[in-house]
């Protein structure tokens, strides 16, 4: 069962990488964070796999998982055009600086692991800020309902305007989702996952807008971004001869169906397993993460930055 494959030479048991997707999205979608976090450090960690093209790999994953997730919003009509278009407008500009970012100034795998450290902390505190909730804002299962559906959306200059079929309404600043979106998708970018899965996150903690409003626009802004991002990196502008920029489409493949399996369990386990706990270990192993990448680096005394 062992097999070597031949972009990143990843030389594994191919059963490995769709299990460990698995087990990593069972768990992530308990807690609503994306798998492709984990994703990244693991492939350099236990797979050596460190060249720009790992970036692109975990972008395949995002491309594999994230259309079902966005169908079961479109299918429950919890799907906001608005928000989607608006998370777009600001990361597809966003995602070739990001790309540029990795192969002019993080193609150096010390470099990427005190980046990827860094960007992790943030989601660990992110993850440890939600599990210090008593309960979360919204019950999933209301958006699940015939009366909890968008019935009208309007994007003007200064505001969004979103309307549901109870009679509420959900309102935020046009422009200031521009900024937060085109960041998502720089870091996305060189990170190597989708726009949507971070903008989400400013979303909710920076600019107060519900997950409900935007948690099916984040799955879909993500497949989009992905897809973008994937196209750049197979194409591989500006790149240095003999820097890989490409994915490993089979490897990446691979985790997409471990994923896929493990959101659908994780989605029917999702009420046994406590979700303020699992929030919490996932915050405590990003942290671990940043940790063991950043202060290697920093003891050398390779400083970067």
């Amino acid at each position: 069962f062992y097999f070597n494959f031949a972009v990143s030479g990843v030389y594994t048991n191919i059963l490995y990488p769709p299990l460990i997707m698995f087990i990593i999205s069972f768990f992530s979608a308990s807690a609503g964070i994306s798998g492709a976090l984990i994703l990244v450090p693991f492939q350099m960690s236990f797979f050596g796999y460190t060249a720009p093209g790992v970036t692109a790999t975990n972008f395949i994953y995002s491309i594999v998982t994230s259309p079902f997730q966005t169908l079961n919003y479109i299918k429950n009509r919890n799907f906001s055009l608005s928000v989607f278009f608006l998370f777009l407008t600001g990361s597809i500009p966003g995602i070739f600086f990001g790309y540029c970012i990795r192969i002019f100034f993080l193609f150096n795998e010390d470099i990427f692991k005190v980046f990827t450290g860094i960007f992790l902390c943030f989601f660990g505190f992110i993850s440890l800020r939600k599990s210090k909730k008593i309960k979360d804002e919204y019950n999933i299962d209301d958006l699940k309902k015939p009366d909890f559906t968008i019935v009208s959306e309007k994007i003007g200059v200064q505001d969004t305007v979103i309307e549901f079929n109870t009679g509420r309404k959900v309102s935020f600043s046009t422009k200031n989702v521009f900024i937060p979106s085109f960041l998502s998708g720089v870091m996305g970018g060189a990170y190597g996952v989708g726009a949507g899965a971070i903008m989400v996150q400013f979303c909710i903690f920076f600019m107060g807008i519900p997950l409900y409003l935007i948690a099916g626009a984040s799955f879909a802004a993500t497949f989009v971004s992905s897809v973008l991002s994937l196209i750049i990196y197979e194409i591989g502008p500006f790149a240095e001869p003999g820097l890989v920029t490409s994915p490993d489409w089979f490897l990446g493949i691979l985790f997409g169906i471990g994923g896929i399996l493990g959101i659908r369990a994780g989605s029917f386990a999702g009420k046994l397993i406590p979700g303020r706990f699992v929030k919490m270990c996932f915050g405590g192993i990003f942290v671990f993460i940043a940790i063991k990448y950043i202060i290697p680096v920093v003891s050398n005394g390779n400083y970067f930055f």
